[in-house]
């Protein structure tokens, strides 16, 4: 393979923006108007020589050595400071930013194309100077001019970074539950409590000053999001003159460890009395934020395409040197021979070259926002480019990570190491889907706000956008294939629009279960859209017009039928999702129960235990196995009985049988001592007593078989628990069955996993704290448990004796 870090594709880029895309719109107009063709396609070239001879060398050094926390700051990887000074004094910062601000003026088209190769060479240094162009951004739009003054120059310029705070433990993606405090001082700023999580680059060796930018709550502001409020937060105070003091109490408490992204600092921010000052008005702190969070969710979006890019540029140079297969008495052929590699390799670049004139597409739209030649005109371009957003954000990184994913595929067992460089991608890309909106977010926004609620305005250009240009290509032969599957694609999605758009208020679920598969839809109508237009200028004989016009036709064939399952998943609605009440669908014991003609129980067989009875795992995974189960040490990520408590590994001889038991019945004697009760452990229970409900022959305390089988050792158990295991005490065992009987005082618990055995409980012991025992009744003819008949717990139990056959709980029995 090729060594090489980084392969920018600024021919590609070349021919989407002189050939595909109209710049004169936005070139030489407005705040634009010393910007030429010939001084974009420059800035585009550089970028490529940058990223390749001074990020690309980074990323594998930076995922190897990663971010590190010592002594209460972060130390970045070697290399990375002297990267990000060069970044900085190259003036890459600001391309896009207003030049009265220290920034280039550049239009966000051209920003768009550098952002994609910056991504590629190296996404974790990427994620800085993505935040202080938005944060800029959003300061020359909110603050006042003053605080503007001083700290957008110093962002502009690199001296300063910025960073966007607003997940917390509690709320996650719930915006509206954060409950960090902002309390005013009086003189103008603002004390913050609280701690915010998941700060990217919340600390780092990089550069002095940290402006972070919080969402907060002030006192007696209303719940919600229109309660919050935004501010700056620095990592050193900002005094009268706007010059930083000493540190500012903000400082990082963790930083997290990652699956990808390692050289980028992802923390932990606690604010104990931090200073603040506010941005925008009070309580209208998320509605300011996104001027900041717009920008981000199209580079968030572009890192799909940067990544999958360099993914999609490593694979290529793979297959193109490594020979394998063909006729064994002749030499070994290259993998691009062979016809699922060449699958492979289609379906890459087609996905990444429609994703790369999307990205373009969006920021053009962001431009014409600004330099359009009637009030209309932008307010149409900015509808149309809000219509984008979410596509670009949620469509790019999951089409991005599944580029990614076939660039290792394309690799073989080489891809899967990490000496390859491929791996990396995909680790790295997998939280893209995640921050800034998770793509399901995303996709709520698109369906409800943007296609519902908007009427379908934005929606309505988006489509006569595309007739239009199916229209226009209407004659042509060599594009009939692309148009053709557009045509039909556009049916598809039109018919799931019109369907939502139909939908009265109360139904509205029914769209948000369809929303994803919408926003996919919409991807795919865009993605074949992008290829009917560079299709149609791609009319030439060298080799790049050759391929564009074959991956069109591609597309059209190979990867265009998708929309058809698209607009069926679409269209069901809520009934598809909501047919499994909230209880049993996250009941793992629902989940891990096997439902066989034998009953509930795996034989040893059948669970790779070697021989024996295996009982079934409760809710946490815990395992019950006789004691010929030796050697286990975990089965379906539980512990075999009670490894977790006291080091249970499955020996032989009921060792995992006694410590269970100790644990059920707060025994503290060890291995061959003596139960509370004075039973010896070592001593054969080998029968349940009938004659006395509660006791085990031979020892009161104790439940321990040593042989025969499991199942009906744990249903007489919980038939008849030993009578001192009263609430709460029983409520003290393991998880394997105390949390399986999931009762608190005479109240069932169903999240603790245990409908089962609470209803036993329950049949047992009736709602003793109540006073009202449940009537009981037989699931069946010869069923030997009666269930509580008015607990609907008890009729789940009821369900599931009817699978498991009567014989689980027959009683007596050699247990």
């Amino acid at each position: 393979m090729s060594e090489g870090h980084y392969t920018p594709p600024v021919e590609d880029m070349r021919f989407l923006l002189e050939q595909v895309f109209d710049l004169g719109g936005v070139l030489g107009r407005g705040p634009y108007e010393e910007i030429d063709s010939e001084v974009a396609l420059t800035v585009l070239e550089q970028a490529g020589r940058f990223t390749a001879e001074v990020l690309g060398p980074l990323n594998v050094e930076g995922d190897n050595v990663t971010s590190r926390f010592i002594e209460g700051e972060v130390k970045t990887p070697p290399g990375f400071r002297t990267a990000y000074r060069r970044y900085c004094d190259d003036g890459w910062v600001g391309l896009d930013l207003p030049p009265e601000f220290g920034g280039q003026g550049l239009p966000l088209v051209v920003q768009a194309g550098v952002a994609e190769m910056v991504t590629g060479s190296c996404q974790a240094f990427s994620m800085l100077p993505l935040m202080g162009r938005a944060a800029s951004r959003l300061l020359i739009g909110h603050a006042d001019a003053a605080l503007r003054d001083v700290v957008v120059p110093h962002l502009v310029s690199g001296e300063w970074t910025a960073t966007i705070c607003i997940s917390e433990a509690q709320a996650g993606s719930d915006v509206g539950r954060i409950t960090t405090r902002a309390v005013a001082r009086g003189d103008g700023s603002y004390a913050l409590t609280g701690t915010k999580i998941f700060i990217t680059y919340g600390d780092h060796d990089l550069a002095p000053q940290i402006i972070h930018m919080v969402l907060a709550r002030t006192p007696g502001a209303p719940a919600g999001t229109r309660g919050l409020s935004l501010f700056i937060v620095p990592k050193f105070t900002l005094g009268a003159d706007w010059n930083p003091g000493g540190r500012n109490p903000a400082t990082v408490g963790n930083v997290e460890h990652k699956m990808g992204l390692k050289a980028s600092p992802t923390c932990v921010l606690n604010l104990d009395g931090a200073q603040g000052f506010m941005i925008g008005g009070e309580c209208e702190g998320l509605k300011t934020m996104f001027d900041m969070v717009n920008v981000m969710r199209l580079e968030t979006g572009i890192q799909g395409v940067g990544v999958g890019g360099a993914a999609t540029a490593r694979a290529l140079a793979y297959v193109a040197e490594r020979m394998q297969g063909g006729n064994p008495t002749s030499p070994a052929v290259p993998l691009t021979t062979h016809a699922d590699v060449r699958r492979m390799l289609y379906t890459m670049r087609a996905r990444l070259e429609a994703m790369r004139a999307m990205m373009f597409e969006t920021a053009l739209q962001l431009d014409l926002a600004v330099t359009g030649e009637s009030a209309e005109d932008r307010a149409t371009a900015r509808e149309q480019a809000q219509w984008l957003l979410p596509i670009c954000k949620a469509f790019f990184t999951a089409t991005g990570f599944e580029v990614a994913n076939l660039a290792v595929q394309c690799l073989g067992g080489h891809g899967y190491v990490a000496d390859a460089g491929v791996e990396q991608y995909v680790r790295d890309l997998r939280v893209s889907s995640i921050y800034e909106g998770t793509n399901g977010i995303q996709a709520f926004d698109l369906v409800i706000r943007k296609l519902i609620n908007d009427e379908g305005r934005r929606y309505g250009e988006f489509i006569a956008r595309i007739r239009a240009d199916i229209d226009r290509t209407a004659g042509r032969d060599d594009v009939r294939a692309i148009r053709t599957a557009l045509s039909e694609a556009v049916e598809r999605i039109e018919r799931v629009a019109s369907a939502y758009r139909a939908l009265d208020a109360e139904k509205r679920r029914g769209a948000e279960a369809g929303a994803a598969a919408f926003l996919a839809l919409a991807g795919r109508v865009a993605s074949g859209w992008m290829w009917l237009r560079m299709a149609a200028v791609a009319t030439g004989a060298s080799p790049l017009h050759h391929r564009k016009r074959e991956l069109a036709a591609f597309y059209a064939s190979y990867l265009m039928p998708e929309t058809i399952a698209l607009e069926r998943q679409a269209l069901p609605g809520a009934a598809c999702v909501d047919g499994i009440d909230a209880e049993g669908l996250v009941d793992y014991a629902w989940h891990l129960l096997k439902f066989r003609p034998g009953g509930f129980l795996q034989r040893g067989a059948d669970a790779g235990a070697g021989g024996g009875d295996v009982a079934f795992s409760w809710s946490a995974g815990l395992w019950f196995g006789s004691p010929d189960l030796r050697g286990i040490r975990k089965l379906r990520g539980g512990f075999c009985c009670a490894t977790q408590y006291h080091g249970c590994q499955g020996r032989a001889g009921g060792h995992c049988v006694r410590q269970l038991d100790r644990i059920l019945h707060r025994s503290d004697g060890g291995m061959g001592g003596r139960c509370p009760g004075g039973a010896d452990q070592s001593a054969p229970h080998r029968r349940w007593d009938r004659a006395a409900p509660g006791r085990y022959r031979g020892c009161r305390h104790h439940l321990w078989w040593g042989g025969g089988s499991a199942d009906r050792a744990v249903g007489a158990a919980l038939q008849n628990p030993p009578p001192h295991c009263r609430p709460p005490r029983w409520r003290r065992g393991p998880v394997a069955l105390a949390q399986a009987v999931g009762h608190d005082h005479g109240r069932h618990d169903p999240g603790e996993g245990g409908l089962f055995a609470a209803a036993l409980y329950r049949r047992h012991y009736g709602d003793s704290e109540r006073g009202q025992p449940h009537p009981p009744f037989r699931c069946q003819r010869d069923c030997p448990v009666q269930h509580p008949g008015s607990d609907p717990q008890g009729h789940r139990a009821a369900a599931l004796c009817r699978a498991a056959q009567p014989r689980l709980f027959a009683p007596g029995g050699d247990v």
